[in-house]
């Protein structure tokens, strides 16, 4: 571990009134920039009554601010007015002071102990000195150690380029992660660089991408940079679709609660019988299963005699469950609307893409006539020839649980 005490570069001195989240400091000129890391070392109240210990500071500059005591705002306004030039005054242009403010990171109570990192509970000094510590501490209380396991590097310190920043890879996929930022933050670049290493460490990846941002990876060009860094890498391009499979009716319900005012009891009774009269085909699309059920609840509508869920005054009721499954069905039909024309743009149609032809298969195994309904979603596969029927039943099972054996 670097000796702070023995290598520390000193760059400024602390003024004013200094806090436990901030301090302003006088900077030596061109020693430090926004977003470096510096410290300081100073003495604080001990754990035992009256006793005192001795910690370091860490902090990052955040701001930094440039005047010139020696030329007072009138002088500017004077010269500005005559359009004297400053070599003609006796005023100075070379006397600038730097004054950065530094937001505390934390503290530890020794160089040696960068993993201990802890709120700073007492006020920085005035007068103490700021230094810019080694570019392996500033690594080290940064990211840690992980020398021994794979790390997903994600750039540099803006103001620390010798400072490389990673993420345990190991971390990174076990847990939840949040990237925030303001737009044109870099919220997309690092989601890029992560997905790329995690890559190279033959990590599977599942992208969600509504708004097409990482669609590029998909081009020819990144599958062959992905190959090179990582030999077995490919990248898979799917439009899906809702599907409805036998005895997943739920799936219409949850939508009917997400996209409408919801359904009384009377009216989801009426709805389960409806269930019952009309099954969904195995993996029928949900907006094909949608009109047969708007069908069905309009000819139920248009009898003399009601359903056998529903007795009294029945009509309100069929007519309430119509309305919800037609709401329903118009979202669904314009998200496929929208997907559909995403599908057309130039941008997507660049990419290789390949439909499977393949037959539809039920629960046993069996195949009819006709193709998987998910796999024609699929821009592109990887499969060289068109798969068999039970070769597209494997690959494709969240169309429904695989039969024993299978």
């Amino acid at each position: 571990m670097t000796d702070l005490r023995r290598d520390r570069q000193p760059i400024g001195t602390v003024v004013g009134n200094a806090g436990t989240v901030e301090f302003t400091f006088i900077l030596k000129p061109f020693q430090a920039r926004v977003g470096d890391v510096v410290a300081l070392d100073m003495e604080v109240p001990g754990d035992a009554y009256g006793g005192q210990a001795r910690l370091y500071v860490w902090a990052r500059i955040t701001d930094i601010r440039r005047f010139n005591p020696f030329f007072p705002f009138e002088a500017a306004q004077e010269i500005a007015g005559e359009g004297i030039s400053l070599e003609d005054t006796v005023l100075s242009g070379t006397s600038d002071q730097l004054e950065a403010v530094g937001l505390v990171l934390g503290s530890t109570p020794s160089s040696d102990d960068l993993a201990s990192l802890s709120p700073l509970t007492y006020p920085v000094k005035p007068a103490s000195p700021v230094f810019r510590p080694p570019t392996e501490t500033v690594r080290q209380l940064l990211v840690g150690d992980r020398k021994d396991e794979r790390r997903v590097r994600v750039g540099s310190l803006i103001a620390r380029g010798d400072v490389e920043v990673t993420l345990s890879a190991p971390k990174l996929v076990s847990r939840h992660l949040a990237i925030l930022g303001m737009t044109g933050g870099g919220k997309t670049v690092a989601a890029r660089r992560m997905i790329r290493e995690l890559i190279q460490h033959r990590y599977p990846l599942l992208i969600l991408d509504p708004h097409g941002d990482y669609i590029g990876l998909a081009s020819d060009r990144c599958r062959e940079l992905l190959r090179k860094e990582s030999a077995r890498s490919d990248v898979k391009l799917f439009f899906p679709q809702l599907m409805v499979q036998r005895d997943g009716e739920s799936l219409i319900t949850t939508l009917i609660s997400q996209m409408t005012a919801g359904l009384t009891e009377a009216q989801m009774n009426y709805l389960g019988d409806l269930y019952a009269r009309v099954a969904a085909g195995t993996a029928e699309g949900a907006v094909s299963y949608l009109k047969k059920l708007v069908d069905s609840s309009k000819e139920d509508f248009d009898r003399d005699s009601p359903p056998t869920a529903l007795t009294g005054s029945w009509k309100p009721t069929v007519g309430a469950v119509r309305r919800s499954l037609k709401i329903v069905l118009d979202k669904l039909e314009r998200m496929d609307l929208a997907s559909g024309e995403l599908r057309e743009t130039s941008r997507l149609k660049s990419l290789p893409s390949r439909s499977c032809r393949t037959h539809s298969v039920n629960r046993s195994g069996s195949s009819g006539p006709g193709r998987c309904p998910y796999c024609i979603s699929a821009a592109m596969t990887t499969s060289r020839s068109a798969p068999s029927s039970q070769s597209c039943w494997k690959r494709c099972s969240h169309l429904g649980r695989i039969s024993e054996g299978e």
